[in-house]
């Protein structure tokens, strides 16, 4: 792959387009991750989902490890399902593959990794009902150069699977931010489109950053190469929080999923800074001790932000290029709560985060 344009001019455009807010976005479809062990949906998640027009569940049905002791790559971990299983939207299964599995994934076994995931996909699809209305099939893996080989086989393997096994539907790979901004070196994978994760746009263990899941600024430091990006896209954004817990050095101690500035108990933690907390005395949060002198930052979703880079994404990805009639915006993820947490003029207040 070659870059067609000065980076230096491709950037300045891009970013003077950002702060302009002129002619809406294109339209585009909603739909949310479902990434919990246990996937149940009851009339309450139903009726969310018709209130917010999701047309697609992207589900997480399994994982694919390396299993040590049998010194082969399988799936692993399947979600259990509850059955009647009815989102009341497409549902997209979506297979998580550890960098341990794609390491040691060969030409010699690539083929037969491909058949075992596409096997699988099958039964579970079987098993709720689904098989019929499958569209999309999409991969998670966080490919390297080291692995990008292996990766992109494996893409070209489970196409031809599918093609036998689910004819007519299509396979999509998730790109992180680093795969669009390093796409020379690590690659292109030969799938029917890309899911870009526009998340995590700092590091976790950056006690600096003010928000590790999603600011404007990082983002747009990766997205400034979206307009050369070959492949067709639909945008993955976020929808959760996390804590970061760091010791009185400020060394990175661990993630604390969901955790929000509404869980801190300010007799036990004294506040720093805006979503910055220091421990006040020795205490537990979600069943692990912070010491006097931690350090938790909360992570949340901005969604005013999020909004704002949707008519961006939308308007110079190839989609707007190819005259695509469908992308996909998929926020991450869907869990119970957010129904209590996220209502329906705090999700769609702003004619910039527009559906069809």
């Amino acid at each position: 792959m070659t870059i067609s344009k000065p980076v230096h001019t491709l950037a300045a455009a891009f970013l003077i387009a950002a702060g302009i807010s002129c002619s809406r976005s294109p339209a585009y479809e909603l739909g949310l991750y479902h990434w919990r062990t246990t996937v149940e949906y009851d009339t309450q998640d139903r009726a969310f989902f018709r209130s917010h027009n999701i047309t697609r569940m992207y589900v997480r049905f399994f994982d694919v490890t390396y299993n040590r002791q049998r010194g082969e790559t399988v799936p692993t971990a399947p979600a259990h399902i509850r059955r009647p299983y009815d989102p009341g939207c497409e549902t997209v299964p979506v297979v998580f593959i550890t960098q341990d599995a794609i390491s040691h994934c060969t030409t010699n076994n690539v083929d037969a990794l491909a058949g075992k995931i596409i096997s699988r996909i099958r039964l579970m699809a079987d098993e709720i009902g689904i098989a019929s209305s499958v569209n999309e099939l999409q991969l998670d893996c966080d490919w390297t150069r080291g692995t990008k080989d292996s990766y992109f086989a494996l893409i070209s393997a489970i196409q031809r699977h599918t093609a036998r096994v689910f004819p007519g539907t299509a396979v999509s790979s998730t790109i992180r931010l680093h795969q669009i901004k390093y796409a020379e070196s690590l690659g292109i994978p030969p799938a029917d489109s890309g899911m870009l994760m526009i998340y995590n746009v700092r590091s976790p263990h950056d006690f600096a950053a003010s928000n590790a899941i999603y600011n404007q600024p990082d983002a747009m430091r990766y997205l400034m190469y979206l307009p050369d990006y070959p492949l067709r896209l639909d945008y993955a954004l976020p929808l959760y929080s996390q804590g970061r817990q760091f010791n009185a050095h400020t060394n990175f101690i661990r993630l604390i999923n969901g955790l929000t500035d509404d869980d801190i108990d300010t007799n036990q933690f004294t506040r720093i800074g805006a979503h910055r907390y220091a421990a006040s005395t020795d205490s537990y949060i979600d069943s692990r001790r912070v010491m006097r002198g931690d350090f938790i930052i909360i992570d949340d979703t901005d969604l005013a932000a999020v909004r704002r880079i949707i008519p961006l994404i939308t308007r110079y990805g190839r989609n707007a290029r190819d005259g695509v009639a469908k992308t996909h915006v998929v926020l991450y993820h869907y869990e119970p709560s957010i129904r209590e947490r996220f209502s329906h003029e705090k999700l769609f207040g702003s004619d910039s985060f527009r559906h069809r």
